[in-house]
């Protein structure tokens, strides 16, 4: 492992997506995304949680949600993390 270039192995082009925003702001971030994989991050940008695609798909077209439910009602908890 310490021979493997690390900067091949993390990927970083994901959108962000804040935890206070709206459904409807992440569906905006979802269409012009081609991830299925979106980090939530508080206002200081320290990783909160994920949302997956599949997460939302029941509510994505359902817009009376969209300034209703808040991004960090859908997150899931921050992942296990590796340093």
């Amino acid at each position: 492992l310490n021979t493997m270039p690390i900067d091949n192995l993390i990927e970083n082009d994901f959108a962000i997506v804040y935890e206070n925003e709206k459904l409807g702001d992440l569906v905006k971030r979802i269409s012009q995304s081609r991830r299925n994989t979106f980090p939530v991050v508080d206002e200081d940008r320290r990783l909160k949680g994920i949302i997956q695609l599949d997460d939302v798909r029941d509510k994505i077209f359902r817009t009376e949600l969209y300034e209703e439910l808040a991004v960090k009602d859908i997150m899931h908890p921050v992942p296990d993390r590796i340093s």
